[in-house]
């Protein structure tokens, strides 16, 4: 994902400002807080409406799933955006979602930036009626699993790319007009 930037330069400090405008436009996308708000713009949809990055539904849930995780919503937290028997958005106590971390991978010989947003340590596991707790999970091997069962949350949407596209075009520019005066 290419971003353009046009700057004009004046006469005399075109090579100056030019490496300066792109080095700053560099640290602009290194920025964590745009990591985590790109995060925020591919995930929350999935919590509050069930549609993944691509603009798909998240597929249902079986009925022998939906049954057992009626009862376990009883005596389990559940997440503010978990909504009842037949609604699947991947958030039962909302804690695999809230496990992915967003952060930035520089290339120096390419010069690309790549934010990298994956699910992070351990599934507690749920409280079971019977007593007991569910063993902790990896947060990876229940991302497998989702995307073996066709939910997959990786696949991003061009209305999506173009969001992502939109934050960081805007980051880059408030860095360029807050630190590049000509």
């Amino acid at each position: 994902m290419a971003v353009k930037i046009r700057v004009t330069i004046p006469k005399g400090h075109e090579k100056f400002l030019k490496a300066r405008a792109i080095r700053l436009a560099r640290q602009a996308t290194m920025d964590q807080k745009l990591a985590n708000r790109i995060k925020s713009t591919l995930l929350l949809p999935i919590k509050k409406k069930g549609i993944l990055p691509d603009g798909s539904s998240v597929k249902e849930i079986s009925d022998r799933w939906a049954r057992r995780r009626a009862k376990l919503a009883t005596i389990n937290k559940t997440s503010r955006y978990y909504r009842g028997l037949l609604f699947s958005n991947l958030t039962l106590t909302g804690k695999w979602l809230d496990s992915f971390k967003a952060r930035i991978e520089k290339s120096i010989l390419s010069k690309k930036v790549t934010y990298v947003i994956e699910p992070t340590g351990d599934h507690p596991g749920y409280a079971l009626p019977r007593g007991g707790r569910s063993p902790r999970v990896a947060n990876t091997d229940i991302a497998r699993g989702q995307i073996a069962q066709g939910r997959d949350y990786r696949q991003i949407s061009e209305q999506n790319k173009r969001i992502i596209t939109r934050l960081i075009v805007g980051r880059i520019r408030r860095e360029l007009k807050l630190r590049l005066k000509v």
